[in-house]
């Protein structure tokens, strides 16, 4: 494919691109470790594809010396923790992260040894929560941002330069009840914590084959993506589905515990477990 072909198989509409942008960055944000590197290349894949995105961020990358930047921003705290001083001016925070992500993505960053460096904890789907947190749902909203604020787009009381969704020329693609990157109540997080924690022994256990385990995996993760964004229905038919692997599976008595903990823990989001 030339230039010429490529650009016109691009998407050109602004609100379709932030849609199915949102949407990735929706499963990116509510995925597990395991499987952050499928996410982050489908949300970097939205972009790519998106003429209006795609030609933003060029745009605002244009000259940008992104190993240079990295390299300053690194710091310790007092206790020694290495820590990414992360721009918070919009302009600068979307050059930063999506130059970051995309380092990651291309392999000229490995994300486990930036998680485990910057981000630091025992458990890695926390050190990726806190990567979230701090990198790709600030890039979400002020590329969003960038979008759908109008001309007279009134700042937040902290002085964000975020839209109101009111001033928004899209508000289908922008619409805050839709941000799937939103503080999650503890029930909910329990919940994706034991389906994390049930991702690992999926991943080592030596009686599960191939196949199998891709089964599984891929539909803990459609489970998790649906109870990170509420999704009844979907967390139901996912749940379904799940129970129906790990209840058939040959190594059933090695993931039986932690499945029934899965299973409470379910239920009190309402969904039926029977």
């Amino acid at each position: 494919m030339d230039k010429k072909q490529v650009l016109s198989a691009m998407e050109t509409d602004v609100e379709k691109s932030l849609a199915d942008f949102n949407a990735a960055a929706g499963e990116l944000l509510n995925s597990t470790y395991i499987i952050v590197s499928g996410k982050l290349s489908k949300l970097l894949q939205s972009i790519a594809s998106s003429r209006p995105l795609y030609e933003f961020l060029a745009e605002n990358t244009r000259g940008y010396n992104f190993v240079e930047e990295f390299r300053s921003r690194q710091f310790r705290d007092e206790s020694g923790k290495a820590y990414i001083d992360v721009p918070t001016e919009p302009a600068e925070q979307m050059r930063f992260a999506f130059c970051l992500l995309f380092a990651i993505d291309t392999g000229k960053l490995n994300v486990e040894n930036l998680l485990h460096t910057f981000y630091n904890n025992s458990d890695a789907n926390t050190e990726l929560r806190d990567f979230c947190a701090d990198i790709v749902k600030p890039f979400v909203e002020n590329l969003n941002a960038a979008f759908c604020a109008s001309s007279d787009a009134r700042p937040s009381d902290e002085g964000d330069a975020y839209a109101d969704v009111d001033d928004c020329e899209h508000p289908q693609a922008c619409d805050k009840d839709n941000d799937s990157g939103e503080r999650e109540d503890s029930l909910t997080q329990s919940v994706r914590d034991a389906v994390s924690r049930l991702i690992g022994i999926i991943a080592s256990e030596p009686d599960i084959t191939t196949a199998e385990r891709e089964d599984l995996l891929t539909v803990c993760d459609a489970f998790s993506t649906a109870v990170g964004l509420n999704e009844y229905k979907a967390m139901r038919v996912m749940y379904v589905a799940l129970k129906t692997l790990v209840t058939g599976s040959p190594a059933y008595s090695s993931m039986e515990e932690q499945f029934s903990d899965l299973a409470y823990l379910a239920a009190g989001l309402g969904i039926r477990v029977e």
